[in-house]
């Protein structure tokens, strides 16, 4: 298969304008954080841990909303209110990282570093001028993630 591909372009840009409607629509999102976890996983078959009463964002935990963070800030437009909710998403993840006050596991620190990744593909140097990500800090964490 060849490396670019405008089947598989067309096909991934139409998923990418899907997701980033998705997002945009506010569904599953409390304002703060997207759910983690929602209601409707009971109706199919599902790990034990997946089961709830309620749709939740597991204690305003930032998985999976530091790297849909990430990929608003990549693929939506730059003027866009989605764009400035993703920034504004951002800023409070890492802010909440930062603080320490709270033990993120695994699976949330590859969001953040997916996070991290996104605004680096983005190469806009705008999310750095808003102090969401300091270009010098950027490097040692995305060595850890491909090492």
């Amino acid at each position: 298969m060849p490396r670019k591909s405008q089947v598989i372009t067309n096909f991934l840009s139409g998923r990418l304008l899907g997701t980033g409607h998705y997002l945009e629509s506010g569904k599953s999102f409390d304002g703060k954080c997207w759910y983690k976890i929602v209601k409707s996983n009971n109706e199919h078959p599902h790990a034990p841990w997946w089961d709830t009463e309620i749709d939740s964002t597991d204690h305003n935990d930032y998985n999976p909303t530091a790297c849909l963070a990430g990929f608003i800030i990549r693929f939506s437009e730059k003027n866009s209110e989605l764009y400035k909710r993703g920034c504004h998403i951002a800023k409070e993840a890492f802010d909440q990282l930062l603080a320490a006050e709270r033990e993120n596991g695994m699976h949330t620190l590859t969001c953040y570093l997916r996070l991290m990744k996104y605004i680096e593909e983005a190469k806009d140097r705008l999310v750095y001028k808003r102090g969401l990500v300091h270009p010098p800090t950027l490097e040692p964490l995305l060595a850890v993630e491909n090492s």
